[in-house]
């Protein structure tokens, strides 16, 4: 990608930008990894993010704060993709026996959508978001017993983005 974007920046070898993007889109697509155009897009932009994003990476303890989790992801990923297209994300999982809520805060480039019998997207979005019980048992971390869990996940506002 490096190469590519100098070539376009000099503005030489017009005619071979073009093949050197295929190239590029080629090597991406090696081995069948990848089956439709949403998955060759997160691939691209992941490909995008691993050549510009700084090679130090932060370990984020895992119960840290929403401020701290972003801030700490934005420090070894910085790039013009991470800024565009990465979000966070707050999934809380729910203890059904002492009621106990365990959060965590991921951060996401894409959100794998279903799309049902109605073909609406908006209904779609919000099935995406709704309370869902999950059908295993959980060992709850408070209270240590297993248990049926309920998962609420929501997108976070960017107000703390830098």
């Amino acid at each position: 990608f490096h190469d590519f974007i100098q070539l376009y920046l000099l503005g030489r070898d017009a005619i071979g930008i073009p093949l050197e993007l295929k190239r590029i889109c080629i090597k991406l697509l090696g081995g069948m990894r990848v089956h439709d155009c949403q998955e060759f897009f997160v691939c691209f932009l992941e490909a995008l993010q691993d050549e510009l994003n700084t090679k130090e990476k932060y370990n984020i303890p895992e119960n840290s704060s929403m401020q701290l989790r972003w801030i700490t992801y934005r420090k070894s990923n910085n790039s013009f993709i991470d800024s565009i297209f990465t979000g966070l994300m707050r999934s809380t999982v729910q203890c059904k026996k002492c009621e106990y809520k365990s959060i965590t805060y991921d951060p996401f480039i894409d959100l794998s959508v279903s799309i049902n019998k109605s073909k609406n997207l908006e209904k779609c979005i919000k099935q995406y978001f709704e309370n869902e019980k999950i059908d295993c048992e959980y060992k709850c971390d408070n209270c240590k017993k297993l248990s049926k869990v309920s998962e609420y996940i929501f997108i976070i506002n960017d107000y703390f983005r830098q």
